[in-house]
């Protein structure tokens, strides 16, 4: 999977988060440090607890590094809820729009994860293909590794501040 069919997948805004860091390898970079933030799992546990002022907290920054992202669903789900929590209550609305962020997460942790996998698979397809044969070496799919895969230096100076 690449990261533009990855984009695709989730329904997220593939130019916009190009345009901001440049490179698919930082994209998939800040993809997997996405799944390793723990404000999705703070909002779950205050949810649980009914604090709703620390989910509030916690969604709203969820929300900016899903628009940071371009992860326009869950964006726009963390907004939804983000609003509906801003005094500090929770109502059945409030409820339907966190169940509908944590299938969506779900669904978001399953493709980055896809994404970060086949990155590695198609790696050690590089590093397997010795020194002579790295330029030329193909997937499976079809496509030269090189191009798809080539390192590159991650910036985040692009990212938006909420």
């Amino acid at each position: 999977m690449t990261v533009k069919e990855c984009y695709a997948a989730l329904y997220g805004n593939y130019e916009e988060v190009k345009a901001r860091f440049k490179s698919d390898e930082s994209i998939r970079k800040f993809l997997v440090m996405f799944l390793e933030d723990e404000h999705y799992a703070q909002l779950c546990e205050a949810m649980e607890e009914g604090d709703y002022e620390e989910a509030f907290l916690n969604v709203h920054t969820l929300k900016g590094i899903c628009a940071n992202l371009s992860l326009t669903v869950l964006f726009t789900e963390a907004k939804t809820l983000t609003e509906l929590l801003r005094d500090g209550e929770c109502g059945s609305e409030a409820l339907e729009w966190f169940d509908k962020i944590k299938e969506t997460y779900r669904l978001t942790k399953e493709t980055v994860e896809k994404l970060e996998n086949d990155a590695a698979f198609a790696g050690a397809a590089i590093a397997g293909a010795g020194a002579a044969g790295r330029r030329g070496a193909v997937t499976a799919a079809g496509g030269d590794i090189w191009e798809k895969y080539r390192e590159t230096e991650g910036d985040s100076s692009g990212l938006r501040h909420c």
